[in-house]
């Protein structure tokens, strides 16, 4: 289950660490505030790094967070701070941030009907490879695992998205 980074308290993640869970999961959405204020996402980085900060005090290993590339007024800058952040919350680990690992999964915006961003244009596919090769790029080998949803898949999911029933 991923949950959201503000909702998560020292006491719930002793709980979830007591029923067997090994993978606490949030989904931050982008790296900077300003970009999780573009889509009110309602969290800051401060609250992520306290939260990853209680989570490996308490003696979880693996973080997994999940971001999305090709929001609107996206920059490079917003893409990089995706790596900025993940390696600011690893290091919430104190000395054992060696023992810790931060998994990162990837996904391509589709704007979608009904939503505040169904008339946003979708990233070309080119463009959407490019911010996956940049994190690739820019992320650590140790330490971390990237995953990403293939740009390909996503472009069809905004073909269908907003298709007609032609």
């Amino acid at each position: 289950a991923s949950f959201r980074v503000d909702s998560v308290t020292p006491k719930l993640m002793e709980s979830l660490i007591s029923s067997g869970m090994k993978t606490l999961t949030m989904a931050p959405e982008a790296g900077s505030n300003r970009m999780r204020a573009v889509i009110n996402k309602g969290i800051t980085e401060a609250d992520l790094l306290a939260t990853c900060k209680n989570a490996f005090s308490l003696g979880w290993k693996l973080v997994k967070c999940y971001f999305m590339t090709g929001l609107p007024t996206e920059t490079e800058a917003d893409v990089e701070a995706i790596v900025e952040l993940v390696r600011a919350a690893r290091n919430q680990a104190g000395a054992a941030w060696k023992s810790v690992q931060i998994n990162l999964g990837v996904g391509t915006f589709v704007p979608k009907a009904c939503t505040a961003f169904q008339w946003e244009g979708q990233l070309g596919l080119e463009a959407a490879q490019e911010r996956i090769h940049l994190l690739k790029r820019l992320l650590p080998a140790r330490g971390y695992h990237l995953k990403w949803h293939d740009p390909r898949q996503s472009y069809l999911e905004g073909v269908f998205a907003r298709g007609d029933r032609r």
